[in-house]
């Protein structure tokens, strides 16, 4: 009705993703039919819409931006789910999962100049918004962007398709296998290689807050090699611990 009625063009922006892939629009029965909507819009397919109480409805040159920030354990639904990948939705998306940057941002005092920047960048969005879009000549509603002329260099291709082989490739491996693997990941970065289970599960990835997901992260590595288990009253931090193992270099 947006895209009728209003301009020809939408966004799909939330700094939520698990609203918009938990929500109705991607529940078992209407996930294919969203997905096949996303893709038409992205390909600037005319939309077809039929419903008896508002008519046939034909809408060609119509277009929609997404910009969706997930959690890693929502996208996991995404890039595990074949119905996705077969369909080609995830093809169309940039895809991209920096590392994180909590606890490492601390305040600093703005540099000389930074004013002046964030201005520049305030007014190119701006202009790029308000910017008239360019319609057919024969539909007035009906978008007609220009071609987009690609420069030679691939970098931000080969960029995106490497997060695209790194990203999907890991949604295949187990969540279990993931939180073992940062749980290796941090315990490498300690002081000290002989940990016990309390200092884990109290200091460690926050995935591992509880004494039974630790305890099961553990297990994973110490079964793949990469931990040996102490005998019980192994004294760490002062005093004998039950459960105490120590990292393999």
């Amino acid at each position: 009705m947006h895209l009728a009625q209003g301009r020809p063009m939408a966004g799909v922006f939330t700094a939520e993703g698990g609203l918009l892939i938990g929500g109705a629009a991607f529940n078992d029965e209407a996930r294919m039919r969203t997905a096949a909507l996303f893709n038409t819009l992205w390909d600037g397919d005319p939309i077809r819409r039929l419903r008896v109480g508002t008519g046939e409805k034909f809408l060609p040159g119509r277009r929609c931006s997404a910009h969706v920030m997930l959690q890693p354990v929502v996208a996991d639904t995404l890039f595990g789910d074949t119905m996705f990948d077969g369909i080609g939705l995830l093809a169309r998306m940039l895809i991209v999962a920096p590392n994180s940057t909590a606890g490492t941002r601390f305040y600093q005092e703005p540099g000389i100049g930074t004013d002046t920047v964030l201005t520049d960048y305030n007014n190119r969005l701006a202009l790029l918004l308000k910017r008239q879009f360019v319609t057919r000549p024969d539909m007035p509603d009906a978008l007609d962007p220009p071609s987009m002329r690609l420069h030679p260099a691939v970098t931000l291709a080969t960029y995106y398709a490497n997060e695209m082989l790194r990203l999907n490739g890991g949604a295949t491996i187990s969540r279990e296998l993931r939180t073992a693997q940062r749980l290796l990941n941090w315990w490498q970065g300690q002081p000290n290689p002989v940990l016990h289970l309390a200092t884990i599960y109290q200091f460690g990835p926050s995935e591992l807050r509880e004494a039974k997901a630790a305890r099961a992260a553990v297990t994973v590595l110490a079964e793949s090699g990469w931990l040996e288990r102490l005998p019980p009253s192994t004294v760490v931090d002062g005093k004998p611990r039950k459960e105490v193992w120590r990292l393999v270099p």
